[in-house]
């Protein structure tokens, strides 16, 4: 009887922590800008990540994202997921699900925008503009790195059934 409980136990805590998902996280690395006129620098350049909910499907071609949550920069500015910016967040990926090509546009009807262009199909370009004023670098594409991170759920339904496997186990010892 035992035996079955711990074996149910076990069973359990397998099932349920693996239907929990995970948060994917995309980070952008662009490359500082070469031209420059106001505020920007030749140290500035686009920077950015967002989240998604489960992966990006390998092979992917100009899929149109809703992120989670979202941040994008340029050194000056910044748009974050409270803003309704973001005009274009087209995605593709390769067969391992990494991103190559990619069209993201922040912008607010004219005064500032925060523009990454990149992969086989466009031209590479990262654009920070505060009218009049803009940050550019054309041709020198960024990198995208990838980041999983467990939801909590996952985490404490794990917990929670190691310590069911565990607490039988310690009556059964004292």
């Amino acid at each position: 009887m035992r035996l079955f409980r711990l074996l149910l136990a076990a069973a359990a805590t397998l099932l349920f922590s693996s239907a929990a998902q995970a948060d994917f996280t995309y980070t952008y690395n662009g490359n500082d800008f070469t031209t420059v006129i106001g505020p920007y620098t030749t140290s500035d350049s686009i920077q950015g990540s967002f989240t998604v909910f489960s992966a990006i499907a390998p092979n992917t071609v100009d899929e149109l994202i809703l992120p989670e949550s979202l941040s994008f920069t340029d050194g000056v500015q910044t748009a974050n997921t409270s803003d309704d910016h973001f005009d274009r967040f087209l995605i593709s990926t390769d067969a391992t699900g990494a991103i190559v090509d990619w069209d993201i546009q922040a912008y607010s009807a004219g005064v500032f925008g925060i523009f990454t262009l990149g992969g086989p199909t466009k031209t590479e370009a990262d654009t920070g503009e505060f009218y009049p004023d803009y940050g550019f670098n054309n041709g020198e594409q960024g990198t995208w790195t990838t980041s999983i991170t467990p939801e909590p759920s996952t985490i404490t339904l794990l917990s929670l059934g190691l310590l069911s496997l565990v607490l039988p186990l310690r009556r059964h010892l004292t």
